[in-house]
């Protein structure tokens, strides 16, 4: 999979391609119209599939109106994973997001008062979400959250593993990418891009069982109501979009 940046993207992605093996591009025609590209669109750093030409850039925006009025909203709802989790946000109780993904998550975790350590494995998604944490911490809404956010990058299954043992979180939660849904409906094409990024996951059993032996108290497991369980859970929280797995 070839990733290319444009000139005009922040140094620090410029060393995470060298590091990478991206390649600077300033002619698009030099690409091919194969693989990614990571470029500025509008001050974001956003990624593009040069081989999908109808395909919007993805990138993050914890400031967009829409994710920003959920973020409000969240206080005064009854949170499945508030649930979950089991314990108030004033509690001293440490968190890790072990699949960061687009880290909205993470950021409902911080809005409702959690301390949240966040990890994602693929260099791209990480920078995306550096730049949109960034661009969130100067937001008089969202600055307050952001303080609670720890982002990491790399293979939380070996983070974890590598961690002291003062350090070991309370509850660790997991959001996998769901697998294709054998229907004729396709997924967001956001979805689709991260689908084509990504590869498929294959990582979740190991990681659920180094998360099960690090954890504290819980982990936490994001799954789509209709999906298999091959591990049973001790309990399960529902709802008409979402399931909680809970070990």
């Amino acid at each position: 999979m070839k990733i290319f940046y444009h000139i005009d993207v922040a140094t620090r992605v410029k060393e995470v391609a060298k590091v990478n093996g991206w390649m600077q591009v300033n002619d698009l025609n030099a690409t091919g119209g194969e693989g990614f590209l990571l470029s500025l669109e509008d001050g974001r750093l956003a990624i593009s599939d040069l081989s999908e030409k109808s395909w919007k850039p993805l990138c993050i925006d914890f400031l967009d109106p829409q994710f920003l009025l959920r973020l409000k909203k969240v206080e005064h709802e009854t949170q499945l994973i508030k649930r979950a989790i089991g314990h108030k946000p004033q509690e001293d109780i440490g968190n890790w997001d072990a699949t960061a993904g687009l880290g909205r998550d993470a950021m409902v975790l911080a809005k409702l008062g959690y301390r949240v350590t966040t990890v994602e494995r693929s260099p791209v998604l990480h920078e995306l979400l550096f730049d949109a944490f960034e661009r969130a911490r100067e937001s008089e809404d969202l600055k307050e959250s952001i303080s609670r956010l720890k982002l990491l990058s790399g293979d939380s299954k070996q983070l974890l593993t590598d961690l002291d043992e003062n350090l070991r979180p309370d509850i660790i939660y997991l959001d996998p990418m769901y697998p294709e849904a054998k229907k004729s409906a396709q997924p967001k094409k956001e979805m689709q891009l991260l689908r084509k990024l990504l590869g498929p996951d294959n990582n979740l059993s190991e990681l659920l069982q180094v998360s099960r032996s690090i954890a504290k108290k819980k982990v936490i497991v994001k799954n789509s109501p209709f999906a298999d369980l091959k591990l049973v859970p001790k309990y399960s929280l529902n709802s008409k979009s979402v399931r909680l797995d809970v070990y």
